[in-house]
C-alpha cells in the first residue's frame, strides 16, 4: 500500500502547484476538521496539525495526544479506495489495533 500512497503533512503555505493537486483539490485539503484527507485520485495522504497534537504538561490532564497511527492508518484505508462511511465504522479497531489510545475524532 505504501508504494501506491504518499504520506505528507498538511502545510498551508504551499500552493496547489507545489502540493501536486487541482486547486480544487487543494481547497478540500485545506477544508477539512478531521486529523487528515486523502486524495482519492493521487492517493497523497495530507496529516493536519491535530493528527501530530501532543499537549504540554500543563493541559496534559485536560487533553489527550492525538492517535496519530489511527489517523495514519484511517488514512491508509481511503488510500485504498475505501469510502468514509466504511472506514468510520472500523475505527473503534483501527484504535483498538492500531493505534495508542490518544484522542481520535
Amino acid at each position: 500500500l505504501l508504494a501506491k500512497a504518499t504520506l505528507n503533512k498538511y502545510d498551508d503555505t504551499l500552493t496547489a502547484e507545489q502540493m501536486e493537486l487541482s486547486p480544487s483539490d487543494r481547497k478540500k485539503v485545506s477544508d477539512t476538521t478531521f486529523g487528515g484527507f486523502t486524495n482519492d485520485v493521487t492517493r497523497q495522504i495530507f496529516l493536519h496539525d491535530n493528527a501530530f497534537y501532543k499537549p504540554g504538561l500543563l493541559v496534559g490532564s485536560l487533553f489527550k495526544k492525538s492517535d496519530l497511527p489511527a489517523y495514519i492508518v484511517h488514512e491508509m484505508f481511503h488510500a485504498f479506495g475505501l469510502k468514509e462511511a466504511f472506514v468510520e465504522k472500523l475505527n473503534p479497531e483501527i484504535q483498538k489495533n492500531c493505534g495508542w489510545g490518544g484522542n481520535f475524532d
